[in-house]
């Protein structure tokens, strides 16, 4: 289980590899990222993100990127009438 001195370690090595513009080991898509007591890498290779299973597995996955599609232009109008119901006794 990470210690909150392991947790401070692993955030410290990020950093520093984030600012040392050094690449961060990376592990294989689908592999694990994480976890408690993990030693090993904690980088994703590009298009993958590490995904939190449970406390004691988290996972390279790919990246879901999701979008939202709108539209300019108008509605589209029938030219026939809207129909009517007529009721007879």
């Amino acid at each position: 289980m990470l210690s909150p001195k392991n947790s401070f370690l692993v955030t410290c090595t990020t950093i520093a590899f984030a600012l040392s513009g050094a690449a961060a080991p990376t592990v294989d898509p689908i592999t694990m990222c994480g976890g408690a007591g993990w030693t090993g890498p904690t980088t994703c290779p590009p298009g993958f993100v590490c995904s939190k299973l449970n406390d004691y597995v988290s996972l390279c996955v790919r990246e879901v990127i999701t979008t939202t599609l709108t539209s300019t232009r108008p509605p589209i109008t029938l030219p026939f009438p809207e129909p009517t119901t007529t009721i007879r006794p």
